[in-house]
This record gives structure tokens, sequence and C-alpha cells, in this order.
């Protein structure tokens, strides 16, 4: 990994969330430039939550090798009703909000909901385990 380049996409992260948390409440919720910030901003959370993880499942006690990788945010769509809009769009896709977990450690912590999600629609891809790392090279 070059850290040069992970510090730079985190500082370059920083900057579009506090953009997306700022300009919320200015900008139309539905504004097509907007939304295509936000989800540009989401997936550059993720692919950083990626590199940090080194492709891992993060879970220190995870008993498998962790091969189908999934997403996790600590601040999940629940909040979302609890909480201003621009202060949750801004931390849910902030990297550090995102967990890496195999699939194993995920449906774990979801065993209460399991069987109620499409596990496919949440595995990382190997393209884009591949894509990630050439970002980061």
């Amino acid at each position: 990994m070059n850290k040069l380049k992970f510090g730079l996409a985190i500082l370059k992260h920083q900057k579009q969330l506090a953009f997306v948390g700022y300009h919320f409440d200015r900008i139309e919720a539905t504004d097509e430039d907007f939304q295509q910030i936000v989800s540009h901003v989401a997936q550059d959370g993720k692919d950083l939550a990626l590199v940090r993880s080194d492709f891992r499942c993060e879970n220190p006690n995870c008993k498998s090798k962790g091969k189908y990788l999934q997403f996790h945010h600590l601040i999940m769509r629940k909040a979302k009703d609890l909480i201003p809009a621009n202060i949750y769009l801004s931390q849910r896709h902030y990297w550090g909000n995102i967990v890496i977990l195999c699939s194993n450690c995920h449906d774990e912590y979801h065993s209460f909901i399991k069987g109620k999600k499409d596990s496919e629609e949440l595995t990382i891809t190997a393209g884009r385990i591949k894509k990630v790392r050439e970002r980061f090279k």
C-alpha cells in the first residue's frame, strides 16, 4: 500500500464529507450532481476501509479465512430517522464507520435478521478488490 496515496485519499474523503454535510440543507437532496457526489463519497469510504483492513476480515476472533468480504456500517440505516440528515449522510459514509467482515462474521453479527438479507448483494467482488489494490499501489 502506498501510504502517501492513502493519506491523500483520506484528506480528499474528509473534504467531500464536509461538503456533503454543509451543503445538505442548501441543495435539493434530489439534485443529480449532489447525488453523484454522495455516491462518490460512499464508494471512496468503502475503498478506504478495504485498504485499512488489508483486504481481510477485521474481526480479531474470526475463525474462517474470510473469503467473502462484506461492508458493515457501524452507523446503520436505522439511525437515519434518529439524527439530522446532514450528519447521517456525512457519518454513514465516513471510512472509519465501515468495518470489513467476512460473510460468516457479518451474519453472526446480524444473526437477529439472518436470512432476511441478500448476502450476495453485500459481497465484495474480486474485481473490486483488484481495482482498489491498483488505486493504492
